[in-house]
């Protein structure tokens, strides 16, 4: 049967609410459609901001104009804590198109970019960068407590990526997670930032570490959602004709 196939494939949240079943186990034709909308988008999520649309206008704009030479100058690589000011950054604008958003679908696909990006940036923390600034300025505290704010963050995720904009309460869990960022922001950008700053770390080799790691766990996420999209789609190629023979009749 096409459903047992579709659910042995183990989705991620994000392709779930796309699927709907017939009495017969039949895949609605409406699948094809979301899906080919799906993998045609962009992006995390297909959610683009405002900033990322610029850099990617200026970047085609500065391709077509200049031509790389062998010795053209590399460009600066960004530091640790610009990387994870950027992060920052990148996340407020999603919230605050959240806060604006009417449409159900809109809210949804905003509130998965936002729970993605947060789950890469934080995972960077963590791992490389934490680490890194308790050793350097020596304030277990100040990183502990940042710790646990991460994990207060991480059980609100799982919430609102286990529901929908149709739950109750739902989107005040959304709004909640907006707040327990903005403080969270606040403390590292005005306490922890400047201290590391002062520190002997090299920001750049670490800012490197950073990008690195968070490329890779983009990359990995991606490749988790494209396989089971693929399979979906062959799927359905094979069993729209039917649908459509027995509409016919």
């Amino acid at each position: 049967m096409l459903s047992q196939a579709v659910l042995s494939l183990q989705l991620p949240f994000a392709i779930v609410p796309l699927i709907e079943f017939t009495s017969d186990g039949t895949l609605m034709g409406k699948l094809v459609v979301a899906l080919r909308n799906t993998v045609a988008e962009p992006g995390v999520d297909g959610v683009v901001t405002a900033g990322e649309s610029r850099m990617a206008t200026t970047s085609t704009k500065s391709r077509k104009r200049t031509t790389p030479t062998r010795n053209a100058p590399q460009r600066t690589p960004r530091d640790a804590i610009a990387l994870l000011r950027a992060d920052h950054a990148k996340v407020a604008e999603l919230f605050e198109q959240f806060e604006k958003a009417r449409e159900n679908a809109r809210k949804l696909k905003l509130a998965q970019t936002i729970c993605s990006e947060l789950k890469v940036h934080t995972t960077i923390e963590e791992e490389i960068f934490y680490p890194a600034a308790r050793a350097a300025i020596q304030e277990d505290d100040l990183l502990d407590e940042a710790e646990v704010e991460h994990a207060s963050a991480k059980e609100l995720i799982a919430q609102i990526e286990s529901g929908s904009p149709e739950d109750e309460k739902w989107e005040a869990k959304v709004t909640v997670l907006g707040e327990y960022i903005r403080h969270h922001v606040k403390e590292e950008q005005n306490e922890m930032f400047p201290k590391v700053r002062k520190t002997d770390l090299d920001l750049k080799e670490l800012g490197d570490e950073l990008a690195a790691r968070k490329a890779e766990l983009r990359s990995n996420r991606q490749g988790v959602l494209a396989a089971p999209l693929r399979e979906i789609r062959r799927l359905a190629k094979r069993v729209i004709p039917g649908i459509e023979e027995r509409r016919g009749r």
